[in-house]
């Protein structure tokens, strides 16, 4: 039902000059053998907050079913969790060959996010935003 409901996403954003991309951990927790179902005008966006996301495996099998994607880091949500942040846009930047779009990835998408309503203030989110960056920096070199 997911992937029909993509379709038709796709369908409509197509009418209108548009792209769809969608956040991939449907795809991972509910059917990751079915790689080869997704529409490869749609783009995967594969995205992890901790430094346990496996960036690397992703990218290789999403690159093997011809699924374009991009890696989407995290910058976390509140200071003390600094060192996660950190693991996490390592592990986005890590998959060799590098730059990510050696290894089929369009490149990488910074995300910064909050639960509950996003209570922390926006500087507090600074430093995953340059890390990020400085990765991007490296992407597109």
């Amino acid at each position: 039902m997911y992937l029909e409901f993509l379709g038709r996403l796709h369908d409509l954003a197509t009418q209108h000059g548009r792209q769809v991309l969608y956040w991939g951990d449907m795809v991972w927790n509910h059917f990751p053998g079915e790689l080869a179902r997704l529409d490869p005008r749609m783009v995967h966006v594969d995205w992890g907050y901790y430094g346990l996301t496996p960036f690397a495996e992703h990218g290789r099998r999403l690159a093997e079913a011809g699924v374009p994607f991009w890696f989407a880091p995290g910058t976390f949500d509140v200071v003390h969790f600094a060192r996660v942040q950190r693991s996490g846009i390592r592990q986005a930047i890590a998959p060799r060959p590098w730059p990510p779009r050696e290894c089929g990835a369009g490149g990488l998408l910074n995300t910064d996010w909050g639960d509950a309503g996003h209570w922390q203030h926006l500087p507090v989110s600074f430093a995953g935003f340059r890390r990020g960056c400085g990765a991007g920096l490296v992407c597109r070199g």
